[in-house]
């Protein structure tokens, strides 16, 4: 006979995993229904993914031995704005009539750009310490230079 214990053992060890397929077909399934509607869940799930790393990164920058996630997590928090404008960019949202399909195309290249740049630089942080204050503004101010040279056509 099977124990009580070993079955909640199972179950705790095998749920991640159900829930990870059932995602995943659901997200395979609306592909079917509609691209947009795909799109967009898939941009969405990217970009929590984004801010929740940079919500738990911010929030233990004092317990944290090197500041490599640190990093990281603000760099995703620029990567997550541009992931977020992207998606309300894409043709069929409606949200940007008076842009044609460069913008959401430029969005990504900005989006790519600014996460594959971050990566680079980041393991610098693994024993340098990061003013996390300083390197939010820094991002912030890049950020918003991007957006400004996007949206103004010089991109």
């Amino acid at each position: 006979m099977i124990s009580n214990a070993k079955i909640q053992t199972c179950i705790r060890l095998l749920l991640p995993a159900y829930l990870f397929v059932l995602a995943a077909s659901g997200l395979y399934a609306s592909s079917f229904y509609s691209f947009i509607l795909f799109h967009s869940l898939i941009e969405v799930v990217c970009a929590v993914v984004l801010l929740t790393i940079f919500v738990l990164a911010w929030n233990a920058r004092e317990l944290l031995d090197n500041h490599y996630i640190l990093f990281l997590g603000i760099s995703f928090l620029a990567s997550a704005s541009f992931e977020l404008v992207h998606l309300f960019a894409y043709k069929g949202f409606g949200v940007f009539p008076e842009y044609d399909t460069n913008l959401p195309t430029q969005l990504w290249i900005a989006f790519r750009y600014m996460f594959s740049t971050s990566l680079l630089i980041a393991p610098f942080f693994i024993t340098r310490r990061l003013n996390a204050v300083a390197a939010l503004t820094v991002y912030v101010i890049i950020t918003a230079l991007l957006f400004e040279a996007i949206f103004s056509g010089v991109f």
